[in-house]
């Protein structure tokens, strides 16, 4: 599983995936409509998408149908829920990590607000959008690490965008993981990285 609060290159790192692992994850396809499954599409204009949601409320058949590798932004906080109900079980977690204001300031530039999912809610009329959506980023990051500390979840943190830039950093964090590849696949795989979307 991926997870992030949103706007840490969550996206480009499953585009990573599909390059050496594409039988596992969700086609990619450039369309504004979203399938049957939320949001597992590419949407150009959010240069975000490749989602497959699973929670409480997913039929057998979303579940059964699950690629292997899936990205969900709201693992943030639904992950718990998923684990207590044992929908699934969990291989191994990729949580990325960004500067909490600058994938604040990505949903800003955007208008992509997300301040309001589960159990996170941050919506102070007294506060700006932009601290809000600090607020949120933050909240959901201590509920995913609660969740995974109280269900011994084996992750592995990533470092947004270290990882696009840096393909020795991306090469060891992948080792031990079921993503562990060789040197010159992640080499191969990066090529997909654009990096004029590292300030986006």
């Amino acid at each position: 599983m991926v997870t992030g609060t949103g706007r840490c290159g969550t996206s480009a790192f499953m585009r990573f995936v599909g390059e050496y692992r594409g039988d596992d994850v969700v086609s990619f396809h450039e369309t504004s409509e979203p399938w049957r499954n939320t949001s597992n599409y590419w949407n150009p204009e959010a240069n975000a998408g490749i989602e497959y949601v699973i929670d409480r409320d997913s039929s057998d058949g979303d579940v059964a149908n699950s690629p292997y590798i899936l990205k969900d932004t709201r693992l943030c906080h639904s992950l718990g829920g998923i684990l207590r109900a044992r929908i699934l079980r969990v291989d191994h977690l990729f949580i990325l990590i960004r500067d909490y204001r600058k994938s604040a300031m990505s949903r800003q530039k955007r208008g992509m607000w997300f301040t309001d999912s589960g159990p996170v809610r941050c919506a102070d009329e007294r506060k700006s959008p932009l601290r809000n959506q600090i607020e949120f980023n933050q909240r959901v990051v201590g509920v995913l690490m609660e969740t995974v500390a109280e269900h011994d979840v084996p992750h592995t943190v990533l470092h947004f965008p270290t990882f696009m830039q840096d393909g020795d950093y991306l090469f060891r964090k992948l080792r031990g993981t079921p993503l562990e590849t060789d040197r010159e696949t992640v080499g191969r795989a990066s090529g997909v990285f654009d990096m004029d979307q590292i300030s986006f």
